[in-house]
């Protein structure tokens, strides 16, 4: 029984990615307490991640606050943290940081980066990372929908999505939320 019900949330949550890739299901934009968000994830995030892997939250003091969806956010953490997992199956460190910037057009953002010390991205694979239904895990172990809701996330929000990766080296991808 367990099996069916794991299968009907795994499906739930692909209809639900589906349809946010498809901006049928639209965001609910609100000015969230940035801050609070993070650490309400963080739960979420360090009991989908292995024993194996060291985890650190580091927020700055005085974080703006962000409008953005704050459910489609924690999805696009979790989606983060378990690339960050998959990329380091012997184990690692994966350290997600949260802190104001202001931008080369002077707007003011918060910035959320999830970097591991993982296998990384070869330039091939970068190309193509946001690409819906792309995925380098086998079959059956990714939908390649993650860093695909994580872009139509940042942007729907009026931010934006950046890797920097490297073979062997590890991956940091950055959220930048316009501050509310």
């Amino acid at each position: 029984m367990e099996a069916v019900s794991q299968a009907l949330e795994r499906g739930s949550g692909l209809t639900r990615q589906l349809l946010a890739f498809a901006r049928r299901e639209p965001l609910k934009l609100e000015r969230i307490d940035t801050t609070q968000a993070l650490e309400s994830a963080h739960g979420l995030i360090r009991s989908s991640i292995k024993d194996h892997i060291r985890f650190e939250m580091q927020i700055t003091p005085g974080l703006w606050a962000v409008k953005a969806d704050r459910n489609q956010l924690e999805v696009a953490l979790l989606n983060l943290a378990v690339n960050a997992r998959d990329a380091m199956p012997e184990g690692g460190d994966l350290l997600m940081q949260a802190e104001n910037i202001v931008g080369d057009d002077q707007e003011k953002c918060v910035a959320i980066s999830v970097a591991d010390n993982g296998e990384g991205m070869s330039e091939d694979t970068l190309a193509r990372a946001f690409e819906p239904f792309f995925s380098t895990k086998a079959a059956g172990h990714g939908t390649g929908l993650g860093l695909a809701q994580v872009y139509g996330f940042a942007t729907q929000c009026g931010g934006k999505v950046n890797i920097d990766s490297a073979v062997g080296q590890g991956t940091t991808v950055t959220i930048t939320l316009p501050r509310a």
